[in-house]
């Protein structure tokens, strides 16, 4: 009765109101039938009908293949420490150079970086997928430049997606911000045995190819463990780490010595700035050095932009590493072994125990030397010995040849064997050292440090400051830090608090020669900063100024300037 009356007086045109309500009832009925189908479609996607001709299952990964290759071939120049590495899902790759084997001759490093988020063990047919990728380029030069380069794409089935984030520039221009970009795909219907294969195709500074696959078969239904599994994945490394147009070149890390990994009695006696260390058999452990590290043998130390260090033997050497240089402890003492990578130390064994002796192992010769003052220098083509006091031997890696060079004598070695030895400038040799050791010394031939040098860090008082971003146009966030202990070996620990990114980091850190430098290591709460920066801080009166992070530290590859004062 009702249905006749409307439409009734639908018909009559006796009520238009009535009329209009009913085509808009109608309408919102359609609608809300049609909307129910369409999320039932989408909410169960992987319940659906296959299309004909096609398998009801799902995509199951079962292979993540490395296609990686470092370049070597290069036209020109001094190319060495090409290299790149694989692990997870970031790929990372660079080369140092220089344009011949003179010291003045231009020189730098270059390096790219692709990120991307790690694609599902199962993937449903026809289901949305969302991958972000990011690529990264940097690099340094000191006259001309080189074109660090990142850029990475998604394929299926060998078909390009887009968009894809690319890098490449002079590295004589500003570094660019990184490029992140998220690439939306699904993957097809198959049938049961098919293989699909999603490349993560890269190509990063010093690298021909960085490319990732990962590979999935067809199967009727998700199995209860995956075949494949990422907890299995170690980082991989390819590359080489010497200039294969010159022979022989800086001595490669070899872990193959007595004693490996026993504690080498060595011990840091200073710190300024970052320094790291490494075994030797594992290149991608690098971690932050301080007065309680032990060092074992096989070690790798480093020293970055504006750092030194200060190394102690338990024979009474004692090692100074200027900043950008990198050796390796071979042998435990009484008969000291150490190797110069890059880089230039000053070794002090004036003091060393009478039946002891020394060999600094260099790219080009090896220096011996005991109850004497030395500065060694590598450059990867050349080897330098320059006496302070007493004298050395240098024996050529080329010929074999060995002299003998005196107080104020130096001799180079090549790969055309050793120079005569000729006089230095030993007052500005030594002057050249004088920011790198304890105020306490008068000359180089003093004591060269001990812990009582290090400056008291206040513990379990608070300090405010801030911190500027160089990449992000001096943007400032302040802070308040509570330093506490314990102290008793050199290590300090505390809290973090950025005021303006509603966060609270747990720290972790030591005493330095100069000041302090510590890591924002966990969440206390969790706000809008991010982990892992790495700080440096030298000592301005009561306040404490320095910098913070790098391309290789904070979450974010955030870096800048830092500063703080007692309140």
């Amino acid at each position: 009765m009702i249905t006749i009356y409307l439409q009734k007086n639908w018909v009559l045109g006796r009520d238009s109101g009535l009329k209009q309500w009913l085509i808009g009832w109608r309408i919102c009925f359609v609608s809300i039938v049609l909307l129910f189908f369409t999320v039932s479609g989408l909410c169960t996607a992987q319940d659906q009908e296959p299309p004909y001709g096609y398998d009801k299952g799902v995509w199951v990964l079962i292979e993540k293949k490395p296609d990686v290759e470092a370049e070597t071939d290069w036209d020109s120049g001094l190319y060495y420490n090409q290299h790149v590495s694989l692990s997870g899902s970031t790929v990372r790759g660079g080369y140092s150079w220089k344009d011949g084997d003179d010291p003045e001759d231009c020189k730098g490093e270059v390096w790219g970086t692709i990120t991307w988020d790690e694609l599902p063990g199962i993937l449903q047919p026809g289901a949305k997928q969302h991958t972000t990728i990011t690529a990264e380029a940097g690099g340094s030069q000191s006259c001309s430049a080189r074109h660090p380069g990142a850029c990475s794409h998604l394929e299926l089935n060998e078909e390009s997606l887009e968009p894809h984030p690319c890098i490449y520039y002079s590295s004589g221009e500003p570094k660019p911000d990184p490029e992140t970009v998220t690439v939306s795909w699904e993957a097809p219907w198959g049938k049961i045995g098919d293989t699909l294969t999603v490349t993560v195709w890269n190509r990063v500074s010093g690298s021909i190819r960085a490319h990732v696959y990962y590979i999935y078969s067809y199967q009727a239904n998700a199995p209860a463990v995956l075949p494949y599994s990422f907890e299995e994945e170690k980082p991989q490394r390819w590359g080489n780490e010497k200039t294969p147009s010159l022979e022989p070149t800086t001595k490669p890390v070899s872990c193959e010595m007595e004693y490996f990994g026993a504690d080498s009695g060595v011990r840091v006696s200073g710190v300024t700035g970052q320094v790291d260390i490494r075994p030797c058999n594992d290149e991608d452990a690098w971690r932050g050095v301080g007065l309680k590290s032990v060092i074992y043998v096989g070690d790798i130390i480093r020293t970055g932009e504006g750092s030194s260090v200060i190394l102690s033997f338990p024979n009474m050497c004692t090692f100074v590493m200027k900043p950008e240089s990198e050796i390796s402890i071979d042998n435990p003492p009484k008969d000291s072994k150490m190797g110069l990578i890059n880089g230039k130390i000053l070794v002090n064994i004036k003091k060393m125990f009478q039946d002891g002796s020394m060999q600094v192992q260099m790219s080009q010769a090896v220096a011996g030397i005991k109850g004497t003052i030395i500065v060694c220098e590598e450059t990867g083509t050349s080897s330098t010995l320059k006496v302070l006091e007493g004298s050395a031997y240098f024996r050529s890696m080329a010929t074999g040849e060995e002299r003998l060079a005196i107080t104020g004598e130096m001799m180079i070695a090549t790969i055309d064997g050793l120079s005569q030895p000729q006089p230095f400038d030993i007052e500005s040799e030594e002057a050249s050292w004088e920011d790198y050791l304890p105020e306490t010394r008068a000359t180089v031939g003093s004591d060269m440090g001990t812990n009582d040098n290090i400056p008291l860090v206040s513990l379990g008082v608070n300090y405010s400051g801030e911190a500027i971003s160089e990449p992000k146009n001096g943007k400032t966030w302040p802070f308040k830090l509570t330093l506490i202990g314990p102290d008793t070996d050199g290590s300090i620990s505390g809290q973090i608090e950025w005021t303006s990114l509603n966060s609270i980091h747990q720290i972790e850190g030591f005493k330095t020669a100069t000041g302090i430098t510590f890591t924002e290591t966990a969440y206390i709460k969790k706000g809008g900063a991010v982990l892992n920066c790495r700080y440096n801080l030298n000592y301005d009166g009561d306040s404490l100024t320095g910098t913070y992070g790098d391309e290789d530290s904070c979450d974010d590859r955030d870096y800048g300037t830092i500063s703080m004062n007692p309140e």
